[in-house]
């Protein structure tokens, strides 16, 4: 378990602070995504899961061991794999497969387990076809792709990707996304996704919204059908269900269910509607 106890953050001693009292647990094999506008302090928060930056005040604990102690920090940072959003500032590498070994190779493993991890790090993001190719001949998503297989080869607990498909077209991010659900679902691997947008955190168990470095409020993808008034606030577009839904009620006094959960329910009650007509 990730735990952050009443964590604030500043980049000088006598700067303003970039996060405020903030608590958060992430559970093992849970799929959270934190969601805020530029200056919300997600991404400093991310930074903070695995020991890039230390807490000014308050402690953050991976699987209980404390951040800010030095004798804990190589583990935690295995233990932690993360990713930033420009792929091609991680690949440094010739081939694909020697871009995964890195990590593995700097672990002192002898040959035949880093073979064994690179390989079922490609196998596993559906990549081993390209273990022989320069990564400067792949995609935007295909390269985000190589550094998650660089992580995974790491054998990490949890997964922190910040903004990891905002330099992507919609077909890399499908990949990308895709990607990081089947191994959170199948693998087991916790994944803390960092993100502005609403549509790819809407398969995640829970999401947190930040807003001036504090977190704002917590829910599961259901709920946030129904909190168009906040988004607006925290400068985030409502799904468009959302805003459908909110035009209808506004229109015709409440003709709606609020218990409406995706799209296939909104067609359902618009059916039976129109047959009470």
């Amino acid at each position: 378990m990730i735990t952050v106890e009443k964590v604030s953050f500043s980049y000088s001693n006598n700067g303003p602070r970039i996060l405020k009292d903030i608590d958060l647990e992430i559970a093992e094999h849970e799929f959270v995504a934190v969601i805020g506008n530029n200056g919300s302090g997600k991404t400093t928060l991310a930074k903070l899961l695995n020991g890039l930056y230390l807490p000014g005040t308050g402690r953050v604990l991976i699987d209980g061991m404390d951040t800010r102690v030095p004798e804990n920090r190589i583990l935690i940072k295995q233990k932690v794999g993360m990713l930033f959003p420009e792929a091609d500032k991680q690949l440094i590498s010739s081939t694909v497969e020697e871009d995964v070994a890195f990590g593995p190779e700097n672990l002192d493993l002898k040959q035949n387990e880093i073979r064994a991890r690179v390989d079922n790090a490609l196998k596993l993001l559906s990549m081993e076809d390209f273990a022989k190719h320069p990564p400067y001949l792949l995609s935007g998503g295909q390269k985000q792709k190589v550094g998650i297989a660089g992580l995974l080869a790491m054998k990490p607990s949890y997964l922190v990707l910040d903004e990891p498909a905002s330099m992507l077209d919609e077909m890399g991010k499908r990949e990308v996304f895709q990607a990081l659900w089947q191994l959170n679902k199948n693998e087991g691997i916790t994944v803390v996704l960092i993100t502005h947008e609403l549509p790819p955190a809407l398969k995640a168990d829970r999401m947190v919204f930040m807003e001036s470095g504090q977190i704002k409020t917590q829910c599961v993808p259901e709920q946030i059908i129904y909190k168009p008034d906040l988004l607006r606030a925290m400068q985030l577009q409502p799904l468009e269900i959302s805003i459908f839904i909110e035009a209808m009620n506004t229109a015709h006094s409440g003709l709606l269910s609020m218990e409406i959960n995706d799209v296939d329910e909104l067609v359902e009650e618009l059916c039976r509607l129109k047959q009470k007509i």
